[in-house]
């Protein structure tokens, strides 16, 4: 999520005008519904890009950690990389129901709020306020799907398992040391929020006077083309900083779950090797 913070500090979001143009430029438009399909099945497919970039690089990590800790470098990447993808898309599942849910809440109370009057309060607390436990039920969802596929992934990855073992056994470590698997859990998401909040701050103080020199006349001068140099290296290192966060979050995760693996870990036979998915 390196680029969030980025896009969040340039770009300008769109308001509740450019939304509602914009849906309704979808629906009557002579494409629909093809063009909505169109449009959900690519946001599909980035995230399955993403998360397929993600088990890539969990893979990547861990293999390099065996040879560090001595077990071995011998992963077949390509395989691996599938088989945590598929961990990944499991461990996805209760996230996308819970935020579906709160989805579907927001659409049910956002609207009335805004067209009533003021009655007191803020509109954001209005909102909020009655799917506050469904935003609840998104954090514990997320913490459930990192918790479960950090488990299934070292299973693949450390134990040299299939994907169905991976599974089985991702959900039966939950349901025997759920709580000593929440605390990393818990500290991992807590550490990575925090830092990604603190690089959108550090990006928007950065970014306000270049936009302020940009908006200030055509053209880019020579002390807003320095800035602007300055800015992109500074986020730049700033997203190396943030894979240093997440290289340390999954070593502390492979070494937890190591030190008290139900699982064998370490080299397996040629055969154990063979299965398939």
């Amino acid at each position: 999520i390196g680029w969030l913070p980025f896009v969040l500090t340039v770009a300008r979001l769109p308001g509740e005008g450019d939304l509602t143009f914009f849906g309704a430029g979808i629906v009557t438009s002579g494409a629909w519904p093809l063009n909505a399909i169109a449009l959900v099945a690519g946001s599909l497919g980035v995230v399955l890009a993403a998360l397929a970039l993600f088990a890539l690089g969990e893979v990547a990590l861990l293999a390099g950690l065996r040879l560090v800790i001595g077990e071995g470098a011998s992963v077949r990447v390509g395989r691996a990389a599938l088989r945590v993808l598929g961990v990944e898309l499991v461990a996805a599942v209760p996230l996308a129901l819970a935020f579906t849910a709160l989805v579907v809440a927001l659409v049910a109370v956002a609207p009335a709020e805004f067209r009533s009057p003021d009655i007191g309060g803020a509109l954001g607390e209005r909102i909020l306020g009655p799917v506050l436990p469904l935003i609840v039920i998104v954090l514990g969802a997320l913490l459930l799907g990192q918790s479960f596929g950090a488990v299934a992934a070292r299973r693949i990855l450390l134990g040299r398992q299939t994907l169905r073992s991976a599974i089985g056994g991702g959900m039966r470590d939950l349901r025997r040391d759920l709580g000593g698997i929440t605390p990393v859990a818990l500290t991992t998401l807590v550490v990575t929020a925090v830092y990604a909040v603190a690089v959108l701050l550090l990006l928007r103080v950065l970014w306000a006077p270049i936009a302020a020199q940009l908006s200030g006349g055509p053209g880019i001068g020579a002390e807003a083309a320095l800035l602007l140099v300055g800015f992109v290296a500074i986020w730049l290192c700033l997203v190396l900083g943030g894979g240093a966060v997440h290289a340390w979050a999954s070593v502390w995760w492979t070494l937890e779950l190591a030190d008290a693996a139900p699982w064998p870990v370490g080299p397996v036979s040629s055969s154990q090797e063979s299965r398939p998915a």
